[in-house]
């Protein structure tokens, strides 16, 4: 990934340092219905009940997280790198065209693999077929 690839992806993603509930999880659910943002999780009475997972950290990263687990800047960038990496080589398992494509192209296709996975990124078709064409 170029580097204004790495910046975009930042950019999606935000930084957060301390661990977080899922945004499509109860949890995080049931902060927004009490106007809470999910960092406030614990501010939701007997918040253990409800499922956060899975928990988030850093740039997006959601493997291994738990609820109040707190990173400092270097560990989420060092995170960060080992992600774009595990992503880039299962996006070349899945698709090897994609090592052909130009730099800012790769980057977006790298960028939608890191949010939708590649097994969701394999659910656009037609949409990759078109990258594949170049249009």
């Amino acid at each position: 990934m170029t580097p204004a690839g790495v910046g975009r992806l930042k950019l999606d993603e935000g930084l957060r340092l301390v661990a977080y509930p899922d945004p499509l999880s109860p949890l995080a659910k049931e902060c927004r219905r009490r106007g809470l943002k999910a960092e406030q999780y614990r501010s939701v009475p007997n918040w253990q009940a409800f499922s956060g997972k899975p928990w988030t950290n850093g740039y997006g990263h959601a493997h291994d997280v738990q609820p109040g687990e707190v990173w400092t800047l270097a560990k989420a960038e060092a995170v960060l790198t080992a992600d774009i990496e595990t992503q880039w080589r299962d996006l070349i398992e899945a698709l090897p065209w994609v090592a052909r494509l130009d730099p800012v192209r790769a980057d977006v296709v790298l960028n939608l693999a890191f949010n939708l996975g590649v097994s969701g990124l394999l659910k656009w078709p037609a949409t990759l077929a078109h990258i594949q064409a170049g249009a």
